[in-house]
């Protein structure tokens, strides 16, 4: 089926889950989209977030930034001189509920628990 007309289905009482990119602590998403229609999630927001479908976002805390809107704003695709692979623009969704690992553990075990310390891990 067509992706346009699929979406064209959903209704109150869907859901969809969609990953994203990034993530800032007021709980914005950012999505990459390289497409020049705004790829998946640009046919997500005009589909599904406007009729009040709600968008479930998991994204893990390694794709922590410090704010989604600032980090995406004042630049697009074609105003990029150079990137490392496609040219993309990060879509700031302000309308998902975004899910870390953190509130998983607590929805899916009942346990709470937080973010200590971020970074990777050097084997030697």
């Amino acid at each position: 089926m067509d992706v346009l007309k699929y979406l064209d289905t959903f209704d109150v009482g869907d859901a969809v889950i969609k990953g994203g990119n990034a993530v800032d602590p007021y709980g914005n998403a950012g999505v990459l989209a390289s497409n020049a229609q705004g790829g998946t999630i640009g046919a997500l927001l005009s589909f599904v977030a406007v009729r009040g479908v709600p968008i479930i976002m998991p994204i893990g805390l390694e794709k922590l930034i410090p704010d989604v809107i600032e980090a995406s704003s004042g630049w697009g695709q074609r105003t990029l001189d150079r990137s490392m692979g496609e040219k993309a623009w990060l879509v700031p969704v302000t309308c998902g509920l975004v899910i870390t690992e953190v509130e998983a553990l607590g929805i899916l075990a009942g346990v709470e628990a937080r973010m200590i310390a971020g970074g990777r891990h050097r084997r030697q």
